[in-house]
């Protein structure tokens, strides 16, 4: 059974053939029509350079490339005008064909202009121009093409393979050289360039009428892109950022291989002839295509996925800066001399070609995927009309200045001028390094900013400005839902400069407005803003306002007068105000005035209407000094109004009565007392911390009560609250530890609190190490679970109780990566992980760009671990990410049931007991420890399942215990003991009047 159930769940053949090349299942027939296209493509290209290379190094020499940069510069630029033109006047789909075709046709011109004499010197010179446009065109329609074919996750594992293909075609045509200059000589090599290009064409033709889904079906305008900047405003900004880095670095890596280019072919030119310079290209080119394709099939991919594209990306200026400083200082008249040039130049091209054209190549569209879809294409033809068509001709204008610098100061060794460029080179690269770096951080955040678009940050916004815009709004004929609005956002942003705002409008809002400004301004009362609300005072005839400004003008004063409140004490007084001005006198008065408000109350207390008790019980709770009226406490709690009662535990709280504390945490546990009990405890602070602690650590009371519990120790929200919840997020497990880091982060989140006092706490107690082996074993849960799903799967076992079982374990699996997000918000930017965690949730497109935020953003050892288990892959393939954690053993079936029952801690209840009813459906053996326990647990559905197996696995232990479960305070599983020992009897009634035999 074992080794079944480990050959089912192996991968297919073609599934570990794509996993070899680093592809998923559906990327493979893409990739491949991809792959042919650039490498017949870049055949046809490469045929073409080498044709060129030693016609014109024949007829012009190296001096010439500066201007042929030049001229080239104003070629690809008109060609990258014509691609963008296109793409507003055609569907894609047909541009990029068409490009493919555009690129082949001025071939034949060429070959026929070789075999005119007096057009021969002008063709060599326009085949050579021609080649260096079309290079960078070329690579410009793959990528464009990839981009299209392929989501942000899905490239960086398919365009290594892809950009291989210019790796192939230097390798087939590398060798192929000397056969071809053989068999058809040096001209006729540009037909077969001409032949096989058009066959990439028509290979892209195929893929993109094959994969029409994913090509816009219509052209863009330009009146869309910019209706789409206008709504995206909030992305302009960090998108120019980026852009313009995307441009610098697109210069920079033109103008190195370019001048790198420029010396290389310069000492060709110096150390062999026309007919050695073409068969060393060859040479060179396949060998260096050979070591470039290994590279790009086992290795680029692989290197991206685990280090990111910007370590990779600072990995060909590194060697630039090292090779470039080695060739310059050994290259030293007092060291090797200028003999070494040409091996140092040899071996620097040969590094920036094999990392240029895998590593670098193989990031480059995963740069530009930050970018919004719709504008992602134009952005690719606009860079790259701009930006290489420009380090082109400003490479050649550079070079053609160093040159003309160096002569005029007679300086005409070429070694020399060698040198000055390296020192060029070696000042590029450093340049690029930087911008590589700068570029990493705003790729973060533009991904971030796209998975959050739409999202309003008070954060960024000036606060005089917003000021400003809340007193406008206030001001205006505009609703009163949106002033309440209005007042809800002041509060929310500056608490504590409400006052300076909403006092002056006092006399002109409505009574709710009113109201629902004083209960703002009560949070700090302020003596500068005495006179509005003293006004408000004199004026207003609602009750309800009228008892607040009371509240707040004895709040706000120094020395107030006490005999002001007597006239608020008269029956005749509406009870709000009578039990405010009660309350003040009972806080700020001297013993006959206490006596005089005590009075009062306790003739509210006892009225028999129901609102003069409940403004009784608020006043109490707001005089904080509860004298002789303790005594009508017990009474109110029993009190048949909701609303007296809900009142009253705020006047527990608030004069700290201990023998009712109790009672709030009774309150706490009925939905209709809930919220007053809440602001009760809360209120007590860390005096209610250890009866809190005590509730929610007791698994036997209602898993609603304990989530209160730990909510309102939140609430209280002290130093020692946050202790008490970090030292129970260690020892804690499943809705419980999930529970207590929702809260943790609703501190930070919700409150408005700077992060460092209440995340940095955490981390300070923890330690960075503390929250990974949080989350490695939470990885450890899941490697657990993908374990049961495979060894319980539906070949393996079948029927209503196993599906079950695997939809719970599908559960706990989810609520194990949704804990293990909370916890990455501990040591990673909060804003960063929900983007990502809410792209996660959307389309292909949306998960890919969601991975690539967590790919990005993630420091932490079991960031590949994490991953591989987000990504689409099998139970098999995420279990192989896992295994360092917890190394995976087939079992049967039965096995596994136990070893998930060993885990019982870490199930939910309902799993537990899906596992009993499996069990019980199968009739497998469990052991007595796994039953025992399980008939202990809290939950009555668990005790339920564990004696619905017992009465079919093991009947005599059943007539064990039934008897001891007698008055299970569960009704349900009452009734079924009950039950069972109602047929035990019946059983044992029929054995015992049955005859003898």
């Amino acid at each position: 059974m074992r080794s079944q159930g480990a050959a089912q769940t192996k991968p297919p053949l073609i599934h570990r053939l794509l996993e070899l090349i680093n592809l998923r299942p559906g990327e493979g027939e893409r990739t491949l029509l991809m792959f042919a296209f650039y490498t017949t493509t870049s055949m046809g290209i490469l045929w073409l350079e080498v044709s060129s290379a030693a016609l014109f190094l024949g007829e012009y020499g190296a001096a010439i490339l500066p201007w042929i940069y030049l001229f080239s510069a104003a070629v690809g630029f008109s060609l990258n005008t014509i691609y963008s033109w296109l793409q507003r006047v055609l569907p894609l789909r047909w541009v990029i064909v068409l490009i493919a075709l555009l690129m082949a046709l001025p071939i034949l011109l060429f070959r026929w202009g070789l075999a005119v004499p007096w057009l021969a010197a002008a063709t060599v010179f326009a085949m050579r121009l021609w080649m260096e446009a079309i290079y960078n065109l070329n690579d410009l329609n793959v990528a464009v093409t990839a981009n299209q074919l392929f989501n942000i996750r899905e490239i960086k594992r398919a365009y290594p393979i892809i950009s291989s293909g210019n790796l192939v075609a230097d390798v087939l045509s590398g060798f192929s050289v000397y056969l071809l200059l053989t068999l058809v000589g040096l001209e006729n090599v540009l037909l077969l360039a001409f032949l096989i290009m058009v066959i990439g064409s028509l290979i892209l033709l195929y893929l993109s009428q094959n994969y029409e889904h994913a090509f816009p079906d219509s052209p863009k305008r330009q009146a869309e892109e910019t209706s789409f900047n206008q709504a995206q405003h909030r992305l302009q900004g960090p998108l120019r950022q980026y852009v313009i880095l995307l441009f610098a670095f697109f210069v920079l890596a033109q103008m190195l291989l370019f001048s790198i280019e420029f010396q290389f072919l310069n000492q060709l030119e110096i150390n062999l002839n026309d007919y050695e310079i073409a068969g060393f290209l060859g040479i060179f080119t396949g060998l260096l295509g050979l070591i470039e394709l290994v590279t790009q099939w086992f290795t680029s991919s692989r290197l991206i996925e685990r280090k990111g594209v910007f370590t990779v990306s600072l990995i060909l200026p590194s060697a630039i800066v090292v090779l470039g400083l080695a060739n310059l200082v050994l290259s030293n008249p007092l060291l090797l001399g200028a003999n070494f040039l040409f091996v140092g130049l040899v071996v620097l091209k040969f590094f920036d070609e094999w990392l240029r054209y895998t590593l670098m190549a193989s990031t480059r569209p995963v740069l530009f995927q930050p970018i919004p879809d719709q504008l992602r294409s134009s952005m690719q033809s606009l860079i790259a009309g701009i930006a290489e068509p420009f380090s082109m001709g400003f490479t050649g204008i550079t070079i053609l200045l160093t040159i003309a610098f160096c002569r005029r100061l007679g300086f005409y060794e070429v070694a020399f001028q060698s040198r000055i460029f390296l020192v060029g080179v070696i000042v590029a690269a450093l340049v690029w390094f930087g911008v590589i770096y700068l570029l990493r951080s705003r790729y973060l955040n533009l991904l971030v900013l796209g998975a959050e678009r739409g999202l309003l940050s008070f954060s960024d916004a000036n606060l005089r400005v917003l000021k400003r815009a809340f007193i406008d709004q206030l001001e205006s004929q505009t609703s009163e839902a949106n002033k309440r609005s209005c007042i809800e956002l002041l509060c929310h942003i500056d608490q504590k400069g409400v006052g300076e705002i909403l006092a002056p409008q006092l006399a002109t809002l409505s009574p709710a407005l009113q109201r629902q400004s004083l209960e703002a301004m009560l949070e700090y009362p302020n003596p500068a803003y005495l006179e509005p609300v003293e006004t408000l005072l004199q004026a207003s005839r609602q009750p309800e306002v009228l008892a607040l400004a009371l509240r707040y003008v004895w709040l706000a004063e120094a020395n107030p007068d006490i005999n002001a409140l007597r006239p608020y004490l008269k029956p005749d007084i509406d009870p709000v105000v009578r039990g405010t001005a009660a309350s003040m006198m009972l806080r700020r008065g001297d013993r006959q005035e206490r006596a005089e408000a005590t009075e009062t109350l306790r003739k509210m207390l006892t009225h028999e209407q129901e609102r003069e008790r409940v403004m009784a019980c608020r006043a109490l709770g707001e005089a904080e000094y509860m004298q002789a009226l303790r005594i009508y406490i017990r009474d109110l709690l029993q009190d048949e109004s909701l609303r007296v009662r809900r009142a009253l535990l705020d006047a527990i709280a608030a004069t700290q009565l201990e023998e009712y504390y109790p009672s709030l945490i009774k309150a706490l546990q009925y939905k209709s007392t809930r919220e007053a009990a809440v602001k009760a405890l809360t209120r007590l602070g860390n005096d209610a911390l250890p009866m809190l602690e005590r509730v929610a650590t007791d698994g036997y009371k209602p898993e609603a009560l304990r989530n209160q519990a730990w909510q309102v120790i939140g609430d209280i929200g002290t130093p020692e609250a946050l202790d008490i919840l970090i030292n129970s997020l260690m020892t804690s497990w499943g809705n419980t530890r999930r529970w207590i880091l929702r809260i943790l982060l609703n501190l930070f989140q919700e409150t408005g609190v700077k992060r460092s006092n209440f995340i940095d706490t955490a981390l300070d107690q923890l330690g960075r190490s503390g929250i990974e082996n949080l989350m490695n074993t939470e990885l450890a849960f899941i490697s657990q679970m993908l374990a049961a799903k495979i060894d319980l799967s539906a070949e393996q076992v079948s029927g209503r109780e196993a599906n079950l079982l695997r939809e719970a374990l599908n559960d706990l699996q989810d609520d194990a990566i949704e804990r293990f997000f909370m916890l990455l918000r501990f040591v990673s930017p909060p804003s960063a992980i929900q983007a990502a965690q809410v792209s996660l949730q959307g389309s292909s497109a949306s998960r890919a760009r969601g991975l690539e935020i967590l790919d990005n953003s993630l420091d932490i050892s079991s960031k590949r671990a994490f991953l591989g288990i987000l990504d689409k892959r099998s139970d098999w393939e995420k279990l192989k990410f896992l295994a360092a954690l917890a190394r995976y053993s087939p079992q049967t079936p039965n096995e596994r049931l136990r070893s998930l029952l060993d885990l019982r801690n870490f199930l939910s209840d309902w799993a537990l007991a899906c596992c009993f009813h499996l069990a019980r459906h199968k009739r497998w053996s469990l052991t007595a420890d796994h039953t025992i326990a399980c008939l202990q647990h809290p939950t009555g559905f668990v005790r339920e399942a564990v004696l619905a197996y017992l009465n079919v696995a093991s009947p005599r232990s059943l007539k064990a215990v039934l008897p001891l479960m007698k008055e299970d305070p569960n009704e349900l599983v009452a009734a079924q003991v009950h039950q069972l020992l109602a047929e035990l009897q019946s059983e044992e009634g029929s054995t015992a009047i049955s005859p003898t035999v």
